[in-house]
């Protein structure tokens, strides 16, 4: 892999440069083959652990920041997964590697597409005779479209894309490459899915990009109001589950993974790599932080903003957002106060 030959940035502890060939970034959280595992702090590497299936059958390759690797290289943890791995690498650098490999995988996945092409010009489409598709509409390269399926003027479909049975895609919506939605689907107007999410890492001054090829991956029976926004994963996909419901301006960050039957409130944001379980509920104007976790059944109180991880079924409210009662029984507290002063005053 050129990106790691003759780079004095990497130290191979294990494998080669001559030998090591990867298809891109793997989730720790789904651990594949041939797939590069990336474990720059104790958390990740914490995560790598429990996600490890017991009985892989292939080796796997990790990169480390070295700090890492210095302090887990005793760890009877690691020693006793040691044996599973081929290839380790270390990096002085994280975020450096980091927009390098970015790049580098960005570069790998649009090099066989091209963008200003539509697909139904050199055949690579497949649009099911059923489907509508409205005027003005560029569907591009390897671009599949399902029975049913029903796409509005003024629509742009990205590359290598894939848009279920009886979806609806209504006008002037953008989908970018690498974006996969389920069956039975509702996208309003001015939607854009897959955008590049907000991800720098600031490096000699300057933010340098982080390139997003990961994509998204809409289930079934999932609606989303007009003008919001799914940005695509970094290397793996953002995630949105079955039967989730987005309201009117809506952004969703890159990496973020939407459990089954979730509803967002009009102008909810999610930073980038959050986690929301099942059933989870956003009230209007509400938000959270990037990599905060919300468990199943989980409520955020309309303008409610998250900066820390809930279990599931916590009722919340507030900035920062509290328990609900712990809530309102401070905002009573605060508000008795209030009052006892005016009446001395």
């Amino acid at each position: 892999m050129k990106l790691f030959k003759n780079n004095s940035q990497f130290e191979f502890v294990k494998g080669s440069c001559d030998k090591t060939a990867f298809l891109g970034i793997g989730p720790i959280e789904q651990i594949k083959e041939n797939y590069l595992i990336l474990l720059s702090e104790k958390k990740f590497f914490n995560q790598f652990i429990a996600h490890l299936p017991q009985d892989i059958c292939f080796k796997l390759s990790l990169l480390f920041s070295k700090d890492l690797f210095t302090a887990i290289e005793n760890d009877p943890q690691w020693l006793a997964v040691e044996n599973k791995v081929e290839t380790i690498i270390l990096t002085k650098d994280f975020p450096r590697t980091l927009t390098q490999l970015s790049h580098f995988f960005h570069q790998k996945a649009y090099e066989k597409i091209d963008l200003m092409i539509d697909g139904r010009d050199d055949g690579s489409v497949k649009i099911h005779p059923s489907a509508k598709i409205g005027k003005s509409c560029f569907i591009g390269q390897n671009v599949t479209i399902e029975e049913g399926a029903i796409i509005h003027p003024h629509c742009h479909i990205g590359a290598n894309s894939h848009i279920g049975k009886e979806t609806i895609l209504f006008a002037h919506l953008s989908i970018y490459p690498f974006t996969k939605i389920g069956d039975r689907c509702r996208l309003h107007s001015h939607v854009t899915v897959g955008a590049d999410g907000f991800g720098y890492q600031f490096i000699d001054g300057v933010h340098q990009k982080m390139w997003h090829f990961g994509g998204v991956e809409i289930g079934d029976e999932v609606e989303v109001g007009a003008n919001s926004c799914i940005d695509g994963g970094t290397f793996y996909p953002t995630t949105i589950g079955q039967g989730t419901k987005i309201d009117n301006h809506v952004q969703i960050g890159h990496n973020c993974q939407i459990g089954k039957h979730v509803l967002l409130c009009g102008q909810v944001a999610l930073g980038g790599s959050a986690k929301l379980e099942d059933y989870v509920v956003f009230g209007g104007k509400a938000g959270c932080g990037p990599s905060i976790e919300l468990g199943t059944g989980c409520q955020v109180g309309g303008g409610g903003l998250v900066n820390n991880s809930w279990p599931a079924g916590t009722k919340l409210g507030g900035h920062p957002a509290r328990p609900l009662k712990e809530w309102m029984k401070g905002l009573a507290t605060i508000r008795k106060l209030s009052l006892d002063k005016n009446k001395g005053a």
